[in-house]
């Protein structure tokens, strides 16, 4: 440890004597000033306080990802360049200790920057929504939409959704109305909406019901209704409806009539005191409408906002994460750092980066099996055409598996956009990045880097 620990120091020391450093503190400054003066939201103080959170740290952790990429990159490169690790590895210290100390020694200043950064963004927060400046009304929208930390709570699946899907499936299979590339857990998933969007339509007098169980809670905190709905009718239109809370038993606790526009996100305040206690609560939605039928989107069920902690706490477990999401992007950048040079290595990181950034659209594609376009028969039987699979089909298919299993582990929730939307960052999705981030994945870069540079020449002679 102390091999690692004196390798960390030394790094250090150099990034904060380095002009970098200071470049990056200053420019990481002036964007966080800047940016809320230059960019304009809805006018309203909730708008303001999304942007300043989530525009800001966006643009934070953008200028700390370039930093971490190049400096961790020329960590180990630039002294294979300059001749200068042989004094290192010429003491008693393995390729492992040394990987580590850069590591640490890269991330102490950028956990150090995320810090300032966030107390900096807090501080204008806090400044511009004291008590003087706002009104006892946006005061209180923000305590319960923005300053706040609110769990979203789903409804429970219906009750024989799945028989009524098996069901639904083994008629498909059946009737041989199935498309030959068509997997039966796409065919499973095809259904399963069908249901839900059957189960989620309103006509005119009707009503659609979805149970929640929620957890006992504190009843001064209103519970939030958020939704979207769609009509028949074409373009945005008003539709008229009526929102009822009851019990398991049946028993109305809460109504509420209310008119809003389709293809626009809804929301309304249920008192906290009818799921004070916890337990299961059945929402219902009745269609007033005499001419449009409400549509539920399949992909958007109503959701309830429950109170679950303020937003101090919810903002810096969002800090660290944005600090562990950075952690691994120097684990990469090192790592490569010690196979090529600092410009190859920067690549090679930046192309990694833009893969984590795009696994929804691996996770989709891995989903396919055929990217070919499909081929014209001009008539030919179905028993003379050719179905086998197509081996380049194969090939990209397990290509984009191999690399949607690698990335899985690295998905979770948009933590800085649900700060920013007052939503719960918990210790659960601090606890996963962590991980699987810094633990598993930094870990297993190491070793990769470790084996291969205990390998590798240093020091060899100019030619």
């Amino acid at each position: 440890m102390r091999s690692i620990f004196a390798i960390a120091y030394i790094s250090m020391r150099s990034a904060f004597r380095s002009k970098v450093f200071l470049t990056v503190l200053t420019l990481l400054g002036l964007l966080i000033v800047g940016i809320p003066l230059t960019i304009k939201g809805d006018g309203t103080i909730a708008g303001y306080c999304r942007i300043l959170i989530d525009y800001t740290l966006n643009f934070v952790r953008a200028i700390l990802a370039i930093a971490t990429i190049w400096a961790g990159c020329a960590s180990i490169s630039q002294e294979v360049e300059n001749k200068s690790i042989q004094m290192t590895m010429s003491k008693p210290v393995n390729a492992l200790q040394l990987w580590f100390g850069k590591w640490l020694g890269l991330m102490t200043p950028i956990f150090m920057l995320v810090i300032f950064s966030g107390a900096i963004v807090y501080g204008i927060l806090m400044w511009n929504v004291r008590p003087s400046q706002l009104s006892d009304t946006e005061q209180e929208i923000l305590r319960q939409e923005i300053l706040v930390g609110r769990k979203d709570e789903e409804p429970r699946e219906p009750e024989g959704m799945r028989e009524r899907v098996d069901a639904m499936v083994k008629q498909a299979l059946a009737g041989g109305s199935v498309p030959s590339n068509m997997s039966e857990s796409e065919l499973r998933r095809a259904a399963r909406r069908t249901f839900m969007r059957h189960r989620q339509t309103c006509e005119p007098g009707q009503s659609c019901g979805w149970t929640f169980t929620l957890p006992a809670r504190d009843e001064a905190k209103p519970i939030t209704l958020e939704y979207r709905i769609a009509s028949s009718q074409i373009g945005g239109v008003s539709m008229s409806g009526e929102w009822i809370a009851s019990n398991p038993d049946g028993e109305v606790l809460h109504r509420e009539k209310t008119t809003v526009k389709t293809e626009s996100e809804n929301k309304h305040s249920i008192p906290g005191a009818v799921a004070a206690k916890g337990g299961e609560i059945v929402l219902v939605y009745k269609n007033l409408s005499q001419d449009g039928t409400v549509i539920f989107p399949v992909d958007s069920s109503p959701k309830l906002l429950v109170y679950a902690g303020g937003f101090e706490m919810n903002f810096l477990r969002t800090l660290l994460i944005i600090f562990f999401q950075l952690a691994l992007l120097g684990a990469i950048a090192i790592t490569m750092g010690a196979f090529f040079s600092t410009p190859v290595a920067a690549f090679v990181s930046i192309f990694a980066l833009l893969l984590v950034f795009m696994n929804t659209y691996i996770h989709s594609m891995a989903q396919k099996r055929d990217y070919s376009p499909t081929p014209h028969h001009h008539g030919a039987p179905a028993e003379q055409r050719d179905n086998s699979p197509n081996p380049v089909d194969v090939f990209v298919h397990y290509v984009f598996v191999s690399l949607d299993t690698v990335m899985a582990p690295l998905k979770s929730a948009n933590a800085l956009q649900r700060c920013s939307t007052g939503r719960f960052v918990g210790w659960d999705l601090l606890g996963r990045v962590f991980l699987y981030r810094v633990l598993i994945y930094s870990g297993v870069l190491a070793a990769i880097a470790a084996l291969g540079f205990s390998r590798r020449e240093l020091a060899l002679p100019q030619r």
